[in-house]
């Protein structure tokens, strides 16, 4: 659709060093079109921006990044070798495109690389998210839930993640970032759904939905993690009663609730949490893993019967 407008002399400015010839008329997400003034307004399903016939526009677009030292980084037009030591790097790159809109695009990147591993670095998966870690009964630990929607070498899921989307809770939509996704247990340790098999261990660890050089954890470590007091782990915020909470780990455990699969709901949102792990040292018997749990109410980790059909948090423990 394309509509006329009037058009009013602008002031001329600098941005990012770059002069321009007016404000800023649209932003969409992180980019601004910016230009003279305007006498056309441009609008299609997908973006609006307003467009000045025969006049100078340039779009600013913003790019954060994170790879791993001994990654390249060659997207957006810019090109950071696999070489590229540790560190945070700030570029730009300019491209005047021409055309009937003299249209430019102005890039700039923020890139994270990531160098040796310490525990308390970040750690990111294949779809880029990064999460936080620590240092928990004697292993490193994921400090946040995964959102992974992939196995660390890009392929999908063996069954699709879940997100808490009770209409009962009135913050529904912000489940996702605060409390992260909810996976089977066959998804988590990346078996075809109903396998009676053993996960792919390799090297004693079996990485399922972790990142690279992450894992599921192993029964030792979640025996290691049970033994740890409950406040001690559970994080202030959410818990329908915090009580003494007072997360002095930083493991920050937060009451994401579950995905009953045999009711068809989700529950336990504000009041419990549970974590899958490989249960190599029982498996899965009638379908059914004694997993860790934190509740509201109890002083200590318990260990709870689910389904491996129902969706749980998953957190990775760090290969050593």
């Amino acid at each position: 659709m394309l509509l006329l407008c009037a058009a009013w002399a602008q002031t001329p400015e600098t941005v990012n060093g770059f002069a321009v010839g007016g404000g800023v008329d649209n932003t969409t997400g992180s980019v601004a079109i910016i230009g003279q003034p305007f006498s056309q307004y441009a609008q299609t399903a997908n973006y609006s921006a307003t467009l000045g016939v025969g006049q100078s526009q340039l779009s600013v677009k913003k790019v954060e990044a994170v790879i791993n030292e001994g990654e390249a980084y060659t997207e957006n037009g810019f090109n950071y070798p696999a070489t590229t030591t540790a560190g945070t790097y700030e570029d730009s790159r300019y491209d005047k495109f021409g055309g009937q809109y003299n249209y430019d695009q102005l890039t700039t990147l923020k890139l994270m690389v990531l160098g040796a591993f310490t525990c308390g670095d970040p750690v990111k998966d294949f779809d880029n998210h990064i999460y936080q870690t620590v240092a928990v009964a004697g292993y490193c630990w994921t400090k946040e839930n995964l959102v992974s929607e992939h196995y660390a070498d890009g392929s999908d899921l063996t069954e699709a993640p879940m997100v808490y989307t009770s209409a009962s809770f009135p913050n529904a939509s912000d489940n996702l970032d605060t409390y992260g996704r909810l996976y089977t247990w066959y998804a988590a340790v990346n078996l075809p759904a109903g396998s009676t098999s053993a996960p792919t261990a390799v090297g004693g660890f079996v990485q399922g939905l972790c990142p690279d050089g992450w894992h599921i954890p192993t029964p030792t470590e979640k025996d290691a993690l049970t033994a740890v007091s409950a406040l001690d782990l559970r994080t202030h915020e959410w818990w329908i009663t915090p009580n003494d909470n007072n997360n002095s780990t930083n493991f920050t455990s937060l009451p994401a609730g579950l995905y009953n699969a045999e009711q068809g709901r989700f529950e336990g949102l504000t009041t419990e949490t549970d974590f899958w792990y490989d249960a190599s040292d029982a498996g899965v018997v009638n379908g059914v893993i004694v997993v860790p749990a934190l509740c509201y109410y109890c002083d200590a980790p318990m260990l709870l019967p689910q389904s491996a059909s129902n969706g749980l948090s998953v957190r990775c423990v760090r290969n050593y």
